[in-house]
């Protein structure tokens, strides 16, 4: 039951929280899709669950590449 609350409250406040200060556009499909793409830390971060990705795969089934978020 609490972890059913704790969902609830995080689903509920998650559009507080945002991830652009208000300087810039931040309007648009095409913006939203080239965000992950524009930002350096986005990079690197696809790019490391790309390779934690990869090492599991070689230790597990080849299909949990497609497992990873």
């Amino acid at each position: 039951m609490q972890r059913m609350m704790a969902v609830v409250v995080l689903v509920c406040f998650a559009t507080v929280v945002h991830a652009h200060t208000g300087a810039g556009p931040h309007n648009g499909w095409l913006h939203g899709f080239l965000h992950p793409l524009s930002g350096l830390d986005h990079l690197l971060a696809m790019i490391a669950v790309g390779m934690w990705s990869m090492q599991l795969s070689k230790h597990l089934d080849k299909h949990v590449v497609w497992l990873m978020p």
